[in-house]
């Protein structure tokens, strides 16, 4: 259920995944631009007012705190879950630390 995940962020090769609620507009709207998605760019407080309403977002960080990528879902909370998107920063994808991201 939205809201209700607590567990702490996980840190792996210099990678730090965790779930977000609140959404920076220009680090979101660099994320999406840099993979082309121009629909979701043309209008970044509705990208980021639809991110904080998703199911759940989880995104990626260097340890830096920069950000690598992000998933997120949308769900009924009863039976259904999707993965609406899954955006990574095309330089991370080549990166061996990217784990799971770099088969996107």
């Amino acid at each position: 259920m939205r809201g209700t995940y607590t567990s702490e962020p996980e840190k792996s090769s210099g990678m730090v995944m965790a779930e977000e609620e609140m959404f920076d507009p220009e680090e979101m709207s660099a994320l999406y631009a840099s993979v082309g998605w121009e629909g979701y760019t043309r209008d970044v407080d509705r990208l980021c007012r639809g991110l904080a309403n998703s199911h759940l977002v989880v995104t990626a960080r260097n340890d830096a705190g920069a950000l690598l990528g992000l998933a997120r879902t949308i769900s009924d909370d009863e039976h259904i879950c999707y993965v609406k998107d899954v955006v990574v920063d095309p330089p991370a994808t080549g990166r061996a630390s990217a784990g799971p991201w770099s088969n996107t």
